[in-house]
């Protein structure tokens, strides 16, 4: 049964009617309930808004509608849900062919995160900042099945993801405004930024010391030599047959950088139509968003060129062995039987040797940082290690430059020793 009261006026647009309702419970009693719409018509189209808590609450929402329309803005969509934005928000990152490592990070902030937390809402309660904020605040205190807390940096990656759908929902009239833009209340807890303190003189040559021998040996040695990325090393051929191929001169001792072995997971490959295999050739970072491609030449010390040397050697003589089992990709740094090695096992190897050097916080990425610090120790100019590690801004290459390394800090003390041996023998004014 429904009772509708007469209709009357309140301040605001349209009139709000109240309804009188009734249910069956489940001990078969009759309960009884009251809702409040407030109509109107807006931009030629009827409106309805219900609220249970107040006439006025219902009206506000309907004035919610009147402000839009004054912006511009349709009316929302009450059968949206935040799901809908967040699946249209992937769908414009797979569409912009993002990484398929980014594009698996994205996919897990909203399948382990906003997609349980959110995703239930009508799409319009993603506009709300108490929504939001009570949101993160309760993924912060959340904890994993490891009984861990969530870290800061996760929970501004899910305000940075929640920002961009948003924002594509704004852009295609579904949502306004944004409550995690830059005009929003929601606040994230700030982030501790991880400190990555290159390795010392000694600490390189207890590392190179303890992978003698190793497997992954000369790749260790060109990934200090050259300043590389991971991929980027691992996407080395033997030879130049094709100018876009990554390929050392030796002859001239320049590295010639032009692509990235990209990690591929299960469905990622079987997408690409290359099941048989989890990696693929991608363009170096940040490449595909320029007109020019990004492709820079590393110059070769006679150590690195020595390395090369020895990693195609050792190359040729696992494909000699292989026989009919060689998988002939042409890479330079691959296994017994030709496939190229995984970023996952380099990492997880280089880790073992740097506990046998006793050097515990290592990682494949830390050499390059270390080589910044380096070239920077000796004075090669931020211009010129910019060029040398693909860098697309000044401001990157310096948060590489570890100021405060032990060998660095030496010299520090040496500079300013000599300072004050020339305050000490200044002629008295």
């Amino acid at each position: 049964m429904r009772t509708v009261a007469k209709p009357r006026a309140v301040q605001g647009l349209g009139s709000v009617v109240t309804e009188t309702y009734t249910w069956t419970r489940d001990d078969g009693t009759i309960g009884t309930g009251k809702r409040y719409v407030a109509r109107a018509t807006i931009a030629g189209k009827r409106v309805k808004r219900t609220s249970q808590k107040s006439p006025t609450d219902a009206q506000r929402q309907l004035n919610e509608v009147r402000d839009r329309a004054a912006r511009g803005v349709p009316p929302a969509n009450g059968r949206l849900r935040a799901q809908h934005i967040f699946d249209q928000w992937l769908e414009t990152k797979a569409a912009a062919e993002r990484k398929p490592r980014t594009l698996k990070s994205y996919r897990e902030l909203v399948e382990l995160h906003l997609g349980p937390g959110l995703s239930h809402l009508p799409a319009d309660r993603l506009q709300d900042d108490a929504t939001i904020q009570a949101f993160l605040s309760e993924r912060r205190a959340a904890h994993d099945e490891r009984g861990r807390r969530l870290s800061a940096r996760r929970i501004e990656m899910m305000r940075d993801a929640l920002r961009g759908a948003i924002n594509l929902a704004m852009k295609r009239q579904q949502l306004f405004p944004n409550p995690v833009g830059k005009q929003g209340t929601v606040e994230a807890p700030k982030v501790r930024r991880k400190v990555h303190v290159a390795l010392s003189y000694v600490e390189s040559q207890a590392l190179l010391a303890a992978a003698r021998g190793h497997r992954h040996e000369h790749l260790y040695v060109l990934l200090l030599a050259a300043g590389l990325r991971l991929g980027e090393a691992l996407a080395v051929r033997m030879t130049n047959d094709d100018p876009a191929w990554s390929w050392a001169d030796l002859e001239q001792g320049v590295l010639h950088v032009r692509q990235t072995l990209e990690p591929l997971s299960g469905p990622q490959a079987k997408a690409r139509g290359i099941a048989e295999r989890r990696w693929d050739i991608d363009d170096l970072k940040g490449e595909r968003y320029r007109d020019v491609p990004r492709w820079r030449d590393v110059p070769l010390t006679d150590e690195a060129i020595a390395t090369i040397r020895a990693q195609q050697r050792i190359t040729r003589e696992h494909r000699l062995r292989a026989g009919s089992a060689w998988h002939d990709h042409g890479f330079l740094f691959v296994d017994e039987i030709g496939e190229p090695f995984t970023q996952s096992s380099v990492n997880k190897a280089i880790k073992h040797v740097g506990r046998r050097a006793r050097v515990e916080r290592i990682h494949a990425h830390l050499l390059r940082r270390t080589t910044a610090t380096y070239l920077h120790a000796k004075g090669v100019p931020l211009a010129t290690i910019q060029a040398i590690l693909g860098h697309a801004t000044i401001g990157v290459t310096m948060g590489y430059i570890d100021a405060t390394a032990l060998d660095v800090m030496e010299q520090a003390r040496a500079g300013m020793a000599a300072a004050f041996a020339d305050v000490r023998q200044a002629p008295a004014g």
